[in-house]
């Protein structure tokens, strides 16, 4: 099971000497090789850290992230110039580097030591770890037997054997699934494994037998996780491949996770026990969140994570353990331009060009409470999206929050995130007055909840399609209850054009209700609608109901990629919006209606009304003619009664009726939550149950 001979890992020798062969056929192959190392030059003048410097910060991480991400820089733009040139002074560089480290005598921060169950590992000690043994990979044959040593020495006292403690091993774990079982669990229980794999030899093999064993079982149960409800904990991965921490840590966690597996198994072979169901769903669920633009693909932003997300970790190891796909296949050629040894390795110049046009254009996650509904995936496409989860650690207050991307632009987005050691991370960006939510009495989401979970998550409640016309709600009332009871958000896209929201409240006191909105360009306020313009299209935001409403500036921060350092922000760095509406004796339950007009002109909007109903009409300027209608007495309010009404001359009790009538064609007609629906003594549905139907006059 374990060779007594270094295995090569990283890189073997029939692998170099292909890459090699391929450049000397291949200039612009061989560019892209001499690129990796372009940066060696500055790299070779990098004075080392010393461990003074790595205590003196007393966080969580103390400077060591610091040491690992040096380490890596040396991995990406040293190694591969001994690799393919023999370079001497970057195998010097990377030797004394190793020899160096090694001197400490600690791969974590102090304040680590100082934990009422002192820690002796964190995410800088795999950083470090992992870096370390790759560089020993592939320098193995240059090293003495004495430096070898040395290395391998610090390597497990300092790297490996703290975080097996920590992690993994039954005698001193002190981590369990419950608590950290979240992207750190993948993240260090991988890395450890991966980090130990070069030293492996070095272990009585009956030892190595049980860690692998040990390490293996503990990334299973991460895949495997079904949540812990007494903590508030959810499942780590949805029935749809979902990890719910948002793109960049499913990229992280999943990913990590990955790359052990592929190189594990160049090692063991075949590892069936972490070959589970949801390996085969990640590479859909994660791309679903994609954004193709003329300048690349971005992400949505929700929670921690960037418009400007890098997910090639993941999208690489999927493809390397078998789990490619077309989509996958566009990812990785689109991120061409900055490669790494490995991805050259690997890469197929025979490949036939991916396309993300096989994943769907709706996506549903309703267990991990996303929708996702876009007009393609050609560049800069519409894309509407609305969150109405789970909240904890990265994962932000934000249920019922929406974002609207257009022509390769953010025009309504989630503000992000920033920097850990920033004070605008906790008191802004992960809070509700971040997202495109709601403020009740001038309260967000229960705040508790980023660091206790929510007990009562939010819910996508129900989503549907017809041509041209798609319906989604999302039931943000668990993360809001203790201010509501119900707390609604229905949303309908017209031709990706038009925008309807009806927000169906009901709150526990009389309070006012605050409508928040984030945009991405210039505002302005106009009577009735804010009015939005970036470099790419407009938008405008119009309220229908309740009548009497106030729009006001409120100032925020923008997104900042990259999470090292304390962000330098001041308050004003990014203006959003708030819609108030005035308080109106002791009533609870409300209902605001809103349009958005996407790149839209020549159209007319008109407030309906009749008893206990109120909606809109929409008229474009071909004639055709929206509208939509919200029968109240529908809303919860009647016991034992059922909510017969006339919507716009149909007979129904639906609780949203949406109406479409173009020039020359039959109305089509969506009745949300009906069991009937009558026009002039015809009967166009009947059920004795209520349901989301739809049919033409």
């Amino acid at each position: 099971m374990f060779s007594t001979r270094h295995p090569n890992l990283y890189i073997r020798s029939d692998e170099l000497a292909g890459l090699k062969a391929r450049a000397a056929k291949d200039d612009s192959f061989a560019a892209r090789c001499r690129a990796l190392y372009a940066s060696k030059d500055a790299l070779l003048k990098e004075s080392f850290l010393t461990e003074t410097y790595a205590n003196t910060a007393q966080t969580q991480h103390g400077n060591y992230y610091e040491i690992g991400s040096q380490l890596e820089r040396f991995c990406d733009g040293l190694l591969p110039a001994v690799l393919l040139e023999g370079d001497k002074a970057c195998l010097q560089k990377l030797t004394d580097a190793l020899l160096h480290y090694a001197s400490f005598q600690a791969w974590t921060g102090p304040a680590n030591a100082r934990r009422d169950v002192p820690w002796h590992s964190d995410l800088s000690t795999t950083r470090i770890a992992v870096a370390y043994a790759r560089i020993y990979d592939v320098l193995y044959d240059e090293l003495t037997e004495t430096q070898r040593d040395t290395i391998a020495d610090a390597a497990l006292s300092l790297g490996i054997y703290p975080l097996l403690a920590d992690w993994v091993s039954p005698g001193t774990r002190i981590h369990a699934m419950d608590s950290m079982g979240h992207n750190w669990w993948a993240v260090c229980i991988g890395l450890a494994g991966l980090s130990l794999l070069p030293f492996a030899d070095r272990l009585p093999e009956s030892e190595c037998r049980t860690i692998f064993d040990q390490i293996h079982e503990a990334l299973r149960e991460f895949l495997d996780y079904p949540g812990q409800p007494l903590f508030n904990k959810s499942r780590n991965f949805d029935g749809e491949g979902l990890f719910y921490e948002s793109t960049g840590y499913f990229n992280y966690g999943a990913g990590e996770l990955l790359r052990y597996l592929y190189h594990a198994e160049r090692y063991f072979g075949r590892i069936d026990i972490l070959r589970t169901g949801v390996l085969p769903k990640l590479g859909d669920a994660i791309l679903s969140f994609c954004y193709p633009t003329s300048e690349g693909i971005r992400f949505l932003n929700f929670g921690d994570s960037a418009y400007t997300a890098d997910i090639r970790k993941i999208v690489l190891y999927l493809r390397l353990c078998g789990y490619g796909s077309p989509a996958l296949a566009a990812y990785a050629q689109a991120a061409k331009g900055r490669n790494s040894v490995l991805e050259l390795v690997h890469e197929d110049p025979s490949e036939p060009s991916g396309s993300l046009d096989a994943l769907s254009e709706v996506r549903v996650f309703p267990e991990s409470g996303y929708y996702i509904d876009r007009n393609s995936f050609e560049p800069d496409s519409t894309l509407f999206a609305l969150k109405s989860g789970f909240t904890w650690n990265h994962a932000h207050e934000d249920a019922g929050s929406f974002v609207l991307y257009d022509r390769g632009e953010p025009v309504f987005t989630d503000s992000g995130s920033c920097s850990y050691g920033s004070p605008a991370y906790m008191d802004y960006f992960c809070r509700t007055r971040a997202h495109n939510a709601w403020l009740i009495g001038e309260k967000g989401q229960w705040e508790g909840d980023l660091y206790r979970g929510s007990r009562f998550p939010g819910r996508i409640d129900e989503t549907f399609r017809n041509k041209g016309l798609h319906y989604v709600r999302a039931d943000a009332t668990g993360p809001y209850s203790h201010t509501c009871q119900r707390l609604f958000r229905n949303v309908f896209i017209l031709s990706h054009k038009y925008f309807f929201i009806l927000d169906d409240i009901l709150t526990i006191r009389p309070e006012p209700v605050t409508f928040l909105l984030h945009q991405k360009g210039d505002a302005m306020i106009r009577q009735d609608a804010l009015s939005v313009r970036n470099s790419t299209g407009s938008a405008r935001v119009h309220t229908l109901y309740p009548s009497r409403s106030v729009w006001s500036e409120e100032t925020g921060y923008p997104e900042q990629s990259g999470y090292s350092v304390a962000a330098p922000f001041k308050n004003g760095d990014s203006v959003y919006y708030r819609e108030d509406y005035p308080e109106t004796g002791d009533r609870c339950d409300k209902a605001l209606l809103h349009v958005i007009a996407l790149n839209q002109d020549g159209y007319d909007l008109a407030p309906l009304s009749s008893r206990d109903a109120i909606g809109v009409r929409l008229t474009e300027s071909d004639r055709s003619v929206h509208e939509l209608w919200f029968n109240l007495r529908a809303d919860g309010r009647r016991m034992h009664i059922n909510s017969n009404n006339v919507l716009g001359g149909f007979d129904t009790d639906a609780y949203l009726l949406f109406v479409s009538r173009k020039p020359g064609k039959h109305a089509a007609v969506t009745a949300v939550c009906s069991s009937y629906v009558r026009r002039k003594g015809r009967v166009y549905s009947s059920a004795f149950t209520k349901q989301t139907v739809s049919f033409t006059l």
